[in-house]
């Protein structure tokens, strides 16, 4: 997918979450509590921040693997399979569960 295309389908993404605010103009990602959470990668990949159990539950449902970005593994992050892009609603409420995730942490 276009890196065009990908902006689109974050923006939808966020637009249908409850919590969640679009950050950045080329770098484009959500952040909560000193953390990203959710981030459009330069390459056009789009990926979330989960805890353990939520990467087990989302690989085990949509297939798993890591987010690169810049040539480094993103720590805790799944990127988007191509196969739920249509799911709009369905990515929004991992979005929603990764922003929770993340307020769990230590405040930067």
């Amino acid at each position: 997918m276009s890196w065009s295309k990908s902006s689109e389908l974050f923006d939808a993404i966020v637009s249908h979450s409850t919590y969640s605010e679009r950050k950045g103009k080329k770098m484009i990602y959500c952040s909560s509590n000193g953390y990203m959470y959710f981030i459009l990668t330069k390459d056009g990949e789009i990926g979330f921040r989960l805890n353990k159990a939520d990467q087990k539950e989302f690989g085990e449902a949509y297939g798993f693997e890591p987010l690169i970005s810049y040539g480094a593994t993103m720590k805790d992050y799944v990127k988007i399979p191509e196969n739920l892009y249509t799911e709009v609603e369905l990515l929004a409420k991992w979005l929603d569960r990764s922003h929770v995730y993340v307020n769990t942490l230590t405040s930067k």
